[in-house]
């Protein structure tokens, strides 16, 4: 009788650090995105054009190419997962790599991505960027969080605009 209490107690201890670790997890969105097709788009993204505004694709497009199943996977693994970000951005944001995700020829989603700046605009909310990142400090008295993508990131992004042939891949990290 006297261990009742004590496994009682462990049981509800075990399912209070469950629950606090779940909360830390973050969801990435493009593993539930339903589509039916993900094109990508080689794109003149100059001045911070994203690859779809106010519901019209870029009239800036150079080259286009269809995703295949397992680009797509790899890049929504990467887009989501909180390994991608956590380093620094640069001010430019001048996309030329642009994602948009189909449903029945309708646009649910699009990614657009500055490898020069190291960061993306997304019309969904991508809970691993929300992360908290280490402080890149800049000055005496300000820091901010460093929500760019990091070396892997980069590096996995770059791959994907490579295969595809496209232009403004980053070559840093081969």
């Amino acid at each position: 009788m006297k261990f009742k209490p004590i496994i009682l107690a462990c049981f509800l201890l075990a399912i209070s650090f469950a629950f606090q670790n779940s909360a830390k997890k973050y969801i990435n969105p493009f593993l539930g995105l339903k589509y039916d097709k993900v094109i990508a788009y080689d794109y003149n993204g100059q001045g911070g054009r994203i690859i779809i505004n106010n519901g019209n694709l870029s009239s800036a497009i150079k080259k286009v190419h269809t995703l295949t199943n397992n680009q797509i996977n790899k890049i929504n693994q990467v887009l989501g997962d909180t390994s991608t970000y956590g380093g620094s951005t640069f001010s430019c944001f001048d996309p030329h790599l642009g994602l948009v995700y189909y449903l029945d020829n309708k646009i649910i989603a699009h990614v657009s991505i500055c490898l020069s700046c190291n960061f993306l605009s997304s019309s969904i909310k991508i809970p691993a960027i929300e992360q908290e990142h280490k402080k890149i400090k800049v000055g005496e008295n300000h820091s901010y969080f460093a929500h760019g993508f990091t070396e892997l990131g980069s590096n996995e992004i770059s791959k994907l605009c490579k295969e595809l042939q496209f232009s403004h891949c980053k070559t840093k990290y081969d």
